[in-house]
């Protein structure tokens, strides 16, 4: 949970704190866990904008199809910056503190980075949109 990524020292202190033990874990149990997270996150978002620009669109406040369509965009860029994000971790876990280079930390860091704005904006998007239907809804009953 870096969102702003992280600088070499701080990758290798953590991975020499996680210890072996916690590596493995890291490696098998939450990188197992982790390989469903995004592909569950771009679905869930992308279809709870999808249904709320449908309700929208019910009540007279039709957005433009580029909108959506640029929203489920950033969602799936940031499901597959995610995605490279795990690979590069792995490749840090599997390194260990000892064998960690720079260039690892270099290319985590840009996915990590992208990953945390790009799903920022993806909430950020669901949640002005269901700001937009309530705030009308609350209009219509008016």
């Amino acid at each position: 949970m870096r969102p702003f990524g992280y600088t070499f020292e701080q990758a290798k202190s953590l991975l020499a704190c996680l210890g072996e033990g916690g590596r493995l874990y890291y490696r098998e149990t939450q990188q197992g866990l982790d390989s469903i997270f995004p592909a569950l996150i771009f679905v869930t978002v992308s279809g709870w904008q999808i249904v709320l620009a449908g309700k929208l669109a019910r009540i007279g406040m039709r957005l433009p199809v580029w909108l959506v369509a640029l929203a489920i965009a950033i969602n799936l860029v940031g499901a597959i910056a995610d995605y490279s994000e795990n690979g590069a971790v792995r490749q840090m876990l599997l390194a260990g503190p000892d064998g960690l280079t720079r260039l690892m930390v270099d290319r985590a860091n840009p996915a990590t980075l992208a990953k945390s704005v790009l799903n920022a904006t993806s909430l950020t998007l669901l949640l002005c949109l269901a700001g937009f239907y309530f705030h009308r809804i609350r209009q219509l009953r008016r």
